[in-house]
């Protein structure tokens, strides 16, 4: 699991806007960039398995996007510089995903809070049908127990 969110965060910074887009370029990705995003390896041919399309989508829109959020938040806080301990200023607002609308479903909206140094400190998918309020109080939550 790890190297498909790893493939997928990829093919998102290489311009992936869709599923179908995420796995095609996973499906059409070099050997040694499937190895080096830790893809096994068949010790016999040297040749690296990857998911059929169909796998990676089902295993992609499997993924608890809260749980993926908080832990990438996490990595990227543990590498960042140490806050000083004086005040901060904190801006929240809120984006609809562009290419995140189908057929069946609304877009969806995500709410962030981040700093001025341009570090988003916690984020938060809004609620189908809903608003920003009451995502706002979760949102601080998550960010003062980070």
């Amino acid at each position: 699991m790890p190297s498909l969110v790893a493939a997928a965060a990829a093919s998102v910074l290489t311009g992936a806007r869709s599923l179908t887009a995420i796995t095609e370029w996973i499906s059409d990705v070099p050997a040694w960039a499937c190895r080096a995003l830790g893809f096994p390896v068949d010790p016999l041919t040297g040749t690296v398995s990857v998911p059929r399309p169909h796998t990676l989508h089902h295993l992609l829109v499997q993924l608890d996007s809260d749980a993926l959020d908080r832990a990438i938040g996490a990595f990227l806080a543990a590498r960042a510089a140490p806050a000083s301990p004086a005040l901060r200023a904190i801006a929240v607002d809120s984006k609809a995903l562009r290419g995140s609308r189908t057929a069946t479903t609304a877009h969806l909206t995500l709410l962030a809070a981040m700093d001025h140094a341009g570090h988003v400190l916690a984020q938060r998918q809004i609620a189908a049908k809903s608003n920003e309020i009451p995502a706002f109080q979760p949102l601080l939550y998550r960010q003062a127990h980070h």
